[in-house]
């Protein structure tokens, strides 16, 4: 208790931070198993609603192939990702994928498991793209929103 250790808060609030990250870690591999179990073919139909957040660095395979892969091998194992991108025939001759960093796949993969929980905690289809078009036609639809 308190009475026998001297920074009894701090521990506490590091163990409660550690509690939360295990937790925030379960809850991004669940979201990875569903969003692949929600396909039939993943590898090659899972699809990501990317909203404005699509980038140019990556593309769509590579973005699919971080997803799944990362669902097989389980959060934050980067350097096996980067192991199995360097050895997936897919991306043989794509030299810009396979020079990634464990680091810079961790960062992708965590974008997109933020876009995967985006998607599943607003299941209703209204995206940006829609609040966009509705906005630049200016008429009903725009005032309503």
């Amino acid at each position: 208790g308190a009475l026998f250790i001297g920074d009894f808060e701090k521990v506490t609030k590091r163990i409660e931070e550690g509690e939360r990250k295990i937790q925030e870690k379960a809850k991004m591999a669940e979201a990875l198993r569903s969003k692949v179990a929600s396909t039939d073919n993943p590898w090659q139909a899972l699809q990501i609603k990317y909203g404005n957040n699509r980038g140019k660095l990556f593309t769509e395979e590579e973005d699919r192939f971080l997803v799944c892969m990362t669902n097989e091998l389980g959060y934050g194992k980067w350097e096996e990702l980067k192991r199995e991108v360097r050895r997936s025939p897919e991306f043989r001759f794509d030299w810009l994928f396979k020079s990634r960093t464990p680091i810079e796949l961790g960062r992708r993969v965590d974008l997109l498991i933020r876009l995967i929980l985006n998607e599943s905690k607003d299941p209703a289809p209204r995206g940006k793209k829609e609040k966009a078009s509705a906005s630049n036609d200016a008429g009903p639809s725009a005032m309503e929103e």
